[in-house]
C-alpha cells in the first residue's frame, strides 16, 4: 500500500497567479510519480474571490458560513480540524505544506497535533528571505507580518524540514531540503525559429510586482531610442495590466513616447502565447530582486524560458543558470539596463531552442526536483 501524502495550500489555486497553480499540480503529480498516494488540499473560491471552504482530494471537507451576508476574509487563518480529520481518517503519513508567511497561535497549534500523530512535516518556503517584501505592503499587510514572525521562532518544535529555492542550509533553527523551481515539460511549447530580422523583440511574462524591475528595461530602451538606434527593440509585456507596477510602468512608457516600442498584452495563454513567443528573441526574467533583498533566485520563469527554448536575461545569481551560453546577466542593482548590451547578445549567438529546452527536461522537471526530497529520507 502505497504511504499516503497530503500537499496542503492555504490559497485558492486560481488566487496565486499565472503558473503557481499549474507548479502546484506537477509538484503533486510528480509525489504520485514517486510513489506517494497524494491528495492536494486547497480552498475554495467563488466567482467574487471570496474564500468558502476547503477541498481535500476533490471533496468539500469544510465550508465557511457567511457572517451578516459576508464571508469573513480571514477565517482560513483559524480553521484546521477539518484538515486534521481528513489526515486521521486517511491515515496520513506525511504533509507537505506550502507557507506563505501566515503563522499563528492556531496554525502552531496544527503542528503541535501533527506531531502528536506522528506525522512528516515537510513546510515549503516559495521566497525566502521574504520579510522585506512586506515594505512595499499595506499598513494591515505589516501587522499581520509583525503577528507572523512572533509564531514562526516555534516552527522548529514540529516542522522535520523546510524546502527552500535558496541557498540556505538552516531556516528558522530547522534543515532544509534545497530545490529548483521545476517545470512540466508537457504544458510548455517549444518556440519555433523565426527567420532573421534586423528588429529584436524582447519578451517579459509576469504578474508584476517590485521584484520584477521592468522599469530598469523601460528606462533602458528611453536611452536607447534617444541614440538614433538603427536597430528598432520591442518589448512585449505579458501579464497582469491593471495592478500598480503595470500602471507605473505604462506611465513610464507614455512618459518616454515609447508606446510603438513597449506593448502591453495583458494576460496570455495558448496559442496567443506561443505566437509571442515564436516572433522573440530574449526573454527577460526578474530584474529588481535585490528590492527586496533576495540575491540567490530561482524564479519558476526561467525554468519555462528554458522549456520554451529561448534565450532569457536576468539579474541576480542561480548557479543552475549563470554561465549557460544562453543566459545574459545584469547587473544585481538599479542601474539602467543597457539594451544596445542586449542586441550585441541576440545578435552575436545562435542559439538553438532544441538544445536550451534539452536542458530543461535534464534538469528542471519536477520529478527530478522532487526526488531530492525522497532521496534525503532515503538516507
Amino acid at each position: 500500500m502505497k504511504e499516503k501524502l497530503l500537499f496542503i495550500v492555504f490559497h485558492g489555486i486560481d488566487k496565486l497567479g499565472i503558473g503557481i497553480g499549474k507548479k502546484i499540480h506537477a509538484q503533486v503529480q510528480a509525489f504520485k510519480t514517486l510513489g506517494f498516494n497524494t491528495a492536494l488540499s486547497y480552498l475554495d473560491v467563488d466567482e467574487q474571490g471570496h474564500y468558502t471552504g476547503r477541498l481535500a482530494d476533490g471533496n468539500n471537507i469544510d465550508r465557511y458560513k457567511p457572517v451578516l451576508g459576508k464571508y469573513i476574509s480571514w477565517l482560513w487563518r483559524l480553521k484546521y480540524n477539518s484538515i486534521l480529520a481528513f489526515i486521521k481518517q486517511e491515515q496520513v503519513k506525511t504533509v507537505y505544506i506550502r507557507y506563505t508567511h501566515f503563522a499563528n497561535p492556531f496554525f502552531i497549534r496544527f503542528l503541535r497535533k501533527l506531531k502528536k500523530l506522528n506525522v512528516l512535516v515537510l513546510l515549503e518556503i516559495p521566497t525566502y528571505p521574504y520579510d522585506a517584501e512586506y515594505s512595499f505592503g499595506k499598513f494591515s499587510d505589516w501587522i499581520i507580518k509583525k503577528f507572523e514572525r512572533r509564531y514562526r521562532r516555534y516552527f522548529y518544535k514540529y516542522i522535520d524540514r523546510i524546502i527552500t529555492f535558496s541557498n540556505e542550509k538552516i531556516i528558522f533553527g530547522i534543515k532544509t531540503i534545497n530545490i529548483h523551481n521545476g517545470i512540466d515539460l508537457s504544458s510548455i511549447n517549444i518556440k519555433k525559429s523565426h527567420s532573421g530580422s534586423a528588429d529584436v523583440h524582447l519578451i517579459a511574462v509576469a504578474v508584476m510586482n517590485i521584484w520584477h524591475g521592468y522599469d530598469r528595461l523601460i528606462e533602458g530602451m528611453n536611452r536607447f531610442y534617444q541614440n538614433n538606434r538603427e536597430t528598432n527593440v520591442y518589448l512585449h509585456i505579458v501579464g497582469d495590466s491593471t495592478d500598480k507596477e503595470s500602471k507605473r510602468y505604462k506611465e513610464m512608457v507614455s512618459a518616454y513616447q515609447l508606446e510603438k516600442y513597449v506593448l502591453f498584452h495583458g494576460f496570455c495563454s495558448g496559442n496567443t502565447l506561443d505566437v509571442l513567443f515564436d516572433q522573440s528573441d530574449l526573454a527577460v526574467g526578474p530584474l529588481g530582486f535585490h528590492r527586496v533583498q533576495v540575491n540567490y533566485i530561482t524564479p519558476i520563469k526561467l525554468g519555462e524560458y528554458t522549456a520554451r527554448g529561448i534565450p532569457f536575461v536576468y539579474s541576480g545569481t542561480n548557479h543552475l543558470f549563470d554561465n549557460l551560453p544562453f543566459v545574459h546577466k545584469v547587473p544585481e542593482d538599479e542601474s539602467v539596463i543597457q539594451v544596445e548590451k542586449l542586441v550585441e547578445f541576440v545578435k552575436n549567438y545562435k542559439f538553438n531552442p532544441i538544445e536550451i529546452r534539452k536542458f530543461a527536461e535534464d534538469n528542471l522537471t519536477w520529478d527530478r526536483q522532487m526526488r531530492k526530497i525522497l532521496n534525503e529520507f532515503k538516507k
